[in-house]
Parts: C-alpha cells; sequence; structure tokens
C-alpha cells in the first residue's frame, strides 16, 4: 500500500517528557487558537501537544467540537486552521476516541473543509468503526438522504483509501464503475483503490490524461502515481515539461516516484525515499507522501531514517525536520 497525506512540523523539548499533563496540553492548543509570534512558536505548542502522546487527546477532541470563540473572519480562520491541525494529530495518534465528534461533523456540515478533513482524520484512524462512518456516507449519499452529497461522497472515498482495510475495496469498486458519478470522483476511486493494492482503475485514469477538465487531468496524475503502473510513467513524463505550470509538474514529478518506490524491496524503498526527502526538503507534497510512507512501512530501518530525519539541524530541513519528528512521535 502506498497511504500518503498530510500535516508536518514538530520537535522535542527535553524537559516535557516528565513534566507534561492534559492541562498543558490545554494551553498549547490554546496558543494554536490565538497565534501571536513566529511559526516557530506556533510549532512549539505543537510540539508540545504532540510529546502528550495519548493522554492529550481528550483535549484535542473538546477543542475540534467546540463553538468558535467569535464571528469577525480573522478569528474563524484561526480556529479552523488551529482545528485542522488538531484533526491531523488526532489522525496521527490514529485516535478512536474522536470518531464520534468526526463522524457527526462528517455527516451534518455543509463546510467543505470539515467534510474533506474529517474524512481524511477518519481513514486515517482506521479500524472498522471508521469504516462503517466512511461506508454510511457513500449508502446516504447514493440512497439521497445527504446534502453536498458530491463532496461528502468524494471525501469518504478518499477516507476509505486511507483506511488500509481490504474490506473497503468493494466500495471503491463499486463508485469506480458507478455511471452516475461524475469523472472526478470515480479517478478517486481509482486512486483509493491503489492505496489499497488494487489496479482496477488503471486503465480509467489513464484515459483522464487526456481530459479538458484540469481537475480530471490532475486526479488522474495523482491516481496513477498511487497506483503504481510503471506503464503511466511515459503518459504522466509529458506532464513534468519546464512549459507545463508548476501545479502539473509537481504533481507529476511525485507520480513518478510514487511509482518507481512501488516497485523496490522494503528496504530499498526506504533507502529511495530517504534520499528522495533530503532532495526535496521544502516540497510539502514529498514530505507528506514520503514521512507518511515511512510511518507506514514501520520496519526498523524506516523507523531509524525517521529518527535521523526529525534530528536534522540545518535550517533548510525545517519542515521535513518537523514532519518527521510527529511520525516517528506517533508509531506504536
Amino acid at each position: 500500500m502506498k497511504r500518503r497525506f498530510y500535516f508536518t512540523f514538530f520537535i522535542l523539548i527535553s524537559f516535557i517528557a516528565v513534566w507534561a499533563h492534559p492541562l498543558m496540553a490545554q494551553n498549547a492548543i490554546d496558543r494554536l487558537a490565538t497565534p501571536a509570534g513566529s511559526i516557530q512558536d506556533y510549532q512549539l505548542a505543537i510540539e508540545e501537544i504532540v510529546d502528550q502522546g495519548q493522554t492529550g487527546i481528550p483535549e484535542l477532541v473538546n477543542f475540534i467540537e467546540a463553538q468558535p470563540r467569535a464571528r469577525d473572519a480573522n478569528t474563524l480562520k484561526q480556529d479552523w486552521d488551529a482545528k485542522v491541525t488538531a484533526m491531523n494529530l488526532l489522525g496521527e495518534f490514529r485516535s478512536e476516541d474522536s470518531l464520534d465528534v468526526l463522524e457527526n461533523m462528517l455527516m451534518n456540515t455543509d463546510n467543505l473543509s470539515a467534510i474533506n478533513n474529517s474524512a481524511r482524520t477518519i481513514g486515517r484512524i482506521g479500524g472498522k468503526r471508521a469504516l462503517s462512518i466512511l461506508k454510511n456516507v457513500l449508502v446516504s449519499c447514493n440512497q439521497g438522504t445527504l446534502s453536498i452529497c458530491e463532496y461528502r461522497k468524494r471525501a469518504a472515498i478518499v477516507g476509505l483509501g486511507l483506511c488500509g482495510n481490504p474490506d473497503a475495496v468493494p466500495l471503491l469498486k463499486a463508485e469506480l464503475t458507478n455511471e452516475s458519478n461524475d469523472m472526478v470522483m470515480r479517478i478517486y476511486a481509482a486512486g483509493s483503490l491503489g492505496l489499497l493494492g488494487v489496479s482496477d482503475g488503471f486503465e480509467l485514469a489513464l484515459i483522464g490524461l487526456n481530459s479538458d477538465d484540469n481537475k480530471v487531468r490532475l486526479s488522474s496524475i495523482q491516481a496513477l502515481g498511487l497506483i503504481g503502473d510503471s506503464r503511466a510513467l511515459s503518459a504522466i513524463e509529458v506532464f513534468d515539461q519546464p512549459d507545463t505550470t508548476y501545479m502539473y509538474r509537481s504533481t507529476a514529478k511525485l507520480a513518478k516516484t510514487q511509482i518507481k518506490a512501488s516497485k523496490m524491496s522494503t528496504d530499498d524503498q526506504v533507502n529511495f525515499i530517504y534520499d528522495e526527502l533530503l532532495q526535496h526538503p521544502r516540497t510539502t507534497e514529498y514530505i507528506i507522501w514520503g514521512t507518511s510512507k515511512l510511518k507506514e512501512l514501520n520496519t526498523p530501518k524506516a523507523k531509524e531514517s525517521l529518527k535521523q530525519l526529525s534530528g536534522l539541524t540545518d535550517n533548510a530541513f525545517f519542515t521535513l525536520r518537523h514532519a518527521a519528528f510527529v511520525k516517528i512521535k506517533t508509531m506504536k
């Protein structure tokens, strides 16, 4: 499988491990919602939360469930950015205790960011309950009992790919072949199947590269990277050219890297990913994919690679170092 996704940050403050307790986690969360300093200050607050381990989870859950502090645009944005960070941390910890709140958000909110982030977090938490929640979204949308189903279904499809559960495969195959779905949604299903090691969506994603729709083309490139079939390399190469836009170029580069990695043995994958991360230390897509993949592999060699990355001191590796820290800190 090839799990991919989302946030970065974090280094360790040595004394926190000894003195931390849930109240400190709450204080750190407050600082996330009221940032007043540098990015490093914001990240120090995140580091405190991460270093709490499981003891900080109740405060994270309470925070994402709480009402916004005010209604002005700036405060609302700060609150929401902090809640997205909290959800990412709950996903890293695979916190099943947060599933009730996340399910409510996914099923009932009309906020598109909330829909996407809650589904993604549910998928990353994984397990039978997570699969059931995401399946219920598909069923309810197909029955027409939920609002803005195009976005809710798409989010649930992404979550099913991330959950790592083979029971998600028949659900995703059904959405892949469902002709009432638009092309983007079917290609999302192809990519999520790819995350689960199933290549049924390969031909559809390959066809999507020729679409006149930018969303279809970009989704197809991403899906082909997740599927990992080397037959797509030459078709993807067309988008990794100097005269193409940055979005196409960066998406194609990562997809090619994912395909190459998928053909390697586990140890070779670790070495390859480690080198790629060092070559792209400020590229968000590479950091998300590479550190997540090392965490997923979960071998002694993968753990050692994350440990080394989390210990980098050069400022050029600032974001990469923090991403590696949160992965190694939340590994089981």
